[in-house]
């Protein structure tokens, strides 16, 4: 009796779970659009002088498979620029390359962010970076990231 009582709780549980992840709104996927791409191509190299010899990293949201395959783009360009931190993203057996997977502690945050350790005070490469992606369609924002360190971080959360 208590096996069978346990079986049909959990069969409703898993059914309200599925009617409920049904019923969630769901976020149009995002991607860069041909002209947002174009303008990278141009903008990017532009800012090369003041990241240095830097590479840049991507990461996503642990879980969003949306914000994973946006990211996904992002790492294709600056992959074709030479600028992609290769040791960070390398190319998979199937020619894929892969975001790193970030926890976010801030509900709040969304869209394109650009990870620095202090977001009131963001250095100068990385003003330069946020100015090239804005420049080219895209509205990034700084966000506070512990392990931003040195690095150039581009950070893509749930769509606004």
């Amino acid at each position: 009796m208590i096996v069978v009582s346990l079986t049909v709780g959990y069969g409703y549980f898993e059914i309200r779970v599925q009617e409920v992840a049904a019923n969630r709104p769901r976020f149009p996927d995002r991607h860069i659009t041909v002209q947002q791409k174009k303008a990278l191509l141009v903008e990017i190299p532009k800012i090369r002088q003041e990241i240095g010899a830097k590479k840049l990293r991507v990461g996503a949201i642990e879980g969003d498979r949306e914000g994973m395959h946006y990211a996904e783009e992002f790492l294709e360009i600056f992959a074709d620029l030479g600028l992609l931190d290769e040791e960070m993203h390398p190319k998979h057996s199937k020619g894929k390359r892969f975001p790193v997977p970030l926890n976010s502690y801030d509900p709040t945050m969304h869209g394109i962010l650009i990870g620095v350790e202090d977001k009131e005070n963001p250095p100068a490469d990385a003003q330069s970076l946020y100015s090239a992606l804005w420049r080219s369609g895209l509205l990034p924002t700084f966000v506070d990231m512990d392990l931003a360190g040195d690095q150039l971080w581009i950070v893509v959360d749930q769509p606004p």
